[in-house]
């Protein structure tokens, strides 16, 4: 007979191993069966290559403006890229900035700086296919979007955004938009949102990847009311291209035909009317079409509650304008009333300048017999007279008893030019010396107006294509190279540069070699490089002077 003794400490083990075991396998079931979402680069999209994830479904009393998107452009020099933007009066309770950035490849490199009405956010590194920002969707050939909580920092009226790259990346920037929810305590008007966000990749194929991405969707759920008196979709869209057809469904009903991203500056954002598509579980979705890339970013539903009539009327009241001048971010207000008998909602208003649209504002709703004032910002490029004229629901939208009286008269006003013009002198450099009487000054001019004369030093300059050059004198010593210029509105502008003349060997610097293309001396620390031809100098006198004694003793001696 044989006796086992039980170890009740080792059974304990074993069964706490056990448990263990069985937790971890639930454990990796459990992360099967959940979508977790990372912001790691995907060359497909991020964070699915198939869908954009909702970020936010609420309601508000007031109103949901997307506003921004002008489309790509430069933001690795000064004055960078440049975004402003218009809300309505009342408080922001919630607001969401993007940033589109192209970097080139996904291998390059670089750093992004976005500031809003003052506030600077911390430096990103864009870091391409290694990208692990959380607020970073990278995919593609480096296509970034870059999402900021900005309800801190937005204000009711003018807003303005700022951003700024640079490194390896190519840096331009596609555009930046402004998500805002504004609560409104004069509003009766009850508006539910949905914000959906994400880079997905569409292409067709490509021989790393053949085959293809070729649909993303934005899913809206919770929809209570399908028969609301207003429904609006705006889409935001990144490397689209004018001819390539792409197509965009809600419930399986196209919007805008064939060709939806069709906008010269590889950037869209959209707004459609999709009251009448309306469903309790709703969807938006791309299709890549025949574009060679397209990235869907942002899709934003808007529903407004209220009675479903068509009597609104919207006209443009009052415009207000100051004076407008180049190179300024200037304001124009308008007021906008609706002098129907039912809520509009849902639409945009535009600035025109000579009938081409330079500025747009977003308007979320109006009551009967009510009106809003909204701001234009525009930045003018040229001088001289114009005619402008705004718009309410430039998009046509809004279903109203008129729509021939969206327009105020025209009117025709100035542009002005306050900036001074922007002078850099190239050559000569600060501080430099030469051996000539004679030397080459030369740089470039900014300059709106080209109307432009410029003055070196009182010699008569040439400006062509932003460039002047001239040849001037110089003194023995030290002489002072000035620059003045005036356009043909007067402003004028001055730059100087001081150089040396050192006609008889005398100077102070020990050892120079001479630059044969502009005949100057640079000491040999210089961060300008020394070419192949240059000769040495020694600034000695008295060495020379031995070395003559020494000559004459030796002839002497050779004649005895």
């Amino acid at each position: 007979m044989y006796t086992i003794k039980i170890d009740k400490d080792h059974k304990k083990k074993h069964h706490m191993y056990g448990m263990t075991a069985i937790l971890f396998i639930l454990f990796l079931s459990f992360l099967s069966s959940v979508n977790i979402v990372s912001a790691d680069y995907d060359f497909d999209g991020v964070p699915f290559n198939d869908q954009l994830v909702k970020v936010v479904h609420d309601s508000v009393i007031g109103g949901v403006i997307v506003d921004g998107g002008h489309g790509i452009g430069n933001a690795k020099n000064s004055p960078y890229y440049t975004q402003s933007f218009s809300i309505p009066n009342g408080q922001i309770t919630y607001s969401r900035m993007y940033v589109g950035v192209w970097g080139g490849t996904e291998t390059k490199t670089g750093t992004l700086q976005t500031t809003i009405n003052d506030h600077e956010f911390d430096s990103i590194d864009l870091e391409g296919k290694g990208d692990t920002n959380e607020n970073v969707y990278c995919s593609g050939h480096g296509v970034y979007w870059v999402v900021y909580n900005t309800t801190k920092y937005t204000t009711s009226g003018s807003n303005s955004a700022v951003a700024r790259t640079s490194g390896t990346i190519d840096g331009r920037v596609y555009g930046i938009i402004l998500v805002a929810v504004y609560a409104d305590e004069s509003s009766e008007q009850k508006v539910e949102y949905w914000i959906n966000e994400g880079n997905p990749n569409l292409y067709s194929s490509s021989d790393s990847h053949p085959s293809g991405n070729k649909e993303a969707n934005a899913y809206f759920s919770g929809i209570n009311n399908i028969h609301p008196p207003a429904a609006r979709l705006s889409v935001a869209y990144m490397t689209g291209d004018k001819g390539q057809n792409d197509y965009l469904y809600f419930n399986d009903n196209k919007l805008n035909g064939d060709d939806v991203a069709a906008s010269s500056g590889s950037f869209d954002l959209l707004t459609f009317d999709v009251t009448d598509y309306l469903e309790s579980s709703s969807n938006a979705r791309f299709d890549v079409g025949d574009e060679s890339y397209l990235h869907p970013v942002l899709a934003v539903l808007t529903v407004y509650t209220g009675d479903l009539e068509e009597e609104s009327d919207l006209i443009v009241k009052k415009v207000a304008i100051g004076e407008l001048c180049t190179n300024n971010e200037n304001i124009i207000s308008a007021n906008i009333e609706n002098i129907g008998t039912s809520p509009a909602f849902g639409f945009s208003a535009a600035l025109y300048s000579n009938d081409i649209m330079v500025s747009k504002a977003q308007v979320s709703s109006i009551g009967p017999d009510k009106n809003i004032s909204v701001n234009f910002t525009w930045e003018p490029v040229y001088t001289g007279r114009c005619i402008l004229r705004v718009m309410a629901d430039y998009t046509d939208l809004v279903a109203e008893l008129r729509e021939t009286n969206n327009n105020n008269s025209p009117f025709s006003v100035d542009i002005l030019d306050r900036t001074p013009p922007n002078i850099t002198i190239d050559q000569p450099q600060y501080d430099q010396t030469f051996t000539y009487e004679t030397i080459t000054a030369k740089g470039t001019i900014e300059e709106v107006d080209k109307n432009i004369t410029m003055v070196v030093n009182g010699v008569d300059t040439v400006c062509s294509g932003g460039k002047w050059n001239v040849q001037i004198p110089i003194d023995n010593g030290m002489n002072k190279i000035i620059v003045n210029a005036i356009d043909g509105s007067n402003n004028t502008a001055t730059e100087f540069v001081i150089v040396h003349a050192d006609f008889n060997g005398s100077g102070q610097q020990n050892v120079t070699d001479t630059d044969l293309h502009n005949n100057s001396i640079i000491d040999e620390n210089s961060s300008t490089q020394m070419n192949e031809s240059s000769i040495y100098t020694t600034n000695c006198p008295g060495a020379v002077t031995l070395l003559c004694l020494i000559l004459f003793i030796y002839r002497i001696r050779r004649a005895t």
